[in-house]
């Protein structure tokens, strides 16, 4: 297995022990736990190469993972909906929508938000109130990018898309949930601000890049 290999392994059984902590209930809770189970780690294992190098500490990693898949997941279920792109597939199987309903995937993606809150305050107590501070901005700053992202596609969505139409709009969305996972290991790590800009401005180049091949 290459190096890429064990960081997705990891933080998939990251996801898989934490998740289990929160107390997931009813229809809602079922959506959650259908769109968490897929994906290939991607984000989480940024999360963790980066802070892996920063010699973070792991408890903070860990929850920073499930953070991190918790908004993607999220926010890749509501873009699925019919209000939004209407995909019918999600890794190799029905969207959420087509087997809960867009009502309760909605629900479920606000939830995960809300979630990848409690993974931020969880590890909160291992760090230093500005670590904190600046979590909180980042994952800010990068669904405000997401959701312009969305919006962007929504009007644009009837007409033929020029090509810096569409690296935009990879750059605001893919681009800003990599730039994220990239922030969360260079900001648990210590990592100063410039070098955090530093790694976020890769992490965008590759959601980028990720987009365009998937």
């Amino acid at each position: 297995m290459d190096t890429l290999g064990k960081y997705q392994e990891q933080a998939g059984g990251m996801v898989t022990k934490l998740l289990r902590k929160f107390d997931l209930q009813g229809q809602v809770g079922e959506a959650i736990t259908y769109m968490m189970d897929g994906g290939k780690r991607y984000h989480g294992a940024l999360v963790l190469m980066v802070a892996t190098v920063q010699d973070a500490n792991r408890l903070v990693a860990e929850e920073l993972v499930l953070a991190i898949e918790l908004l993607l997941a999220g926010s890749i279920g509501i873009d699925d909906t019919p209000t939004f792109d209407n995909a019918t597939q999600r890794f190799g199987r029905d969207a959420c929508h087509r087997k809960y309903g867009e009502a309760i995937t909605l629900l479920a993606g606000i939830e995960m938000l809300a979630m990848c809150d409690q993974c931020i305050l969880n590890a909160s107590s291992r760090m230093t109130p500005e670590h904190f501070k600046k979590l909180l901005q980042v994952k800010r700053r990068a669904i405000h990018h997401m959701i312009r992202g969305q919006e962007m596609d929504l009007a644009n969505r009837d007409q033929d898309m020029s090509q810096e139409i569409l690296t935009e709009m990879a750059r605001l969305k893919m681009g800003a949930s990599f730039r994220l996972a990239a922030e969360f290991g260079a900001v648990i790590g210590g990592s100063r601000d410039g070098l955090v800009q530093r790694l976020g401005s890769f992490g965008t180049e590759l959601g980028v890049l990720y987009q365009i091949v998937d």
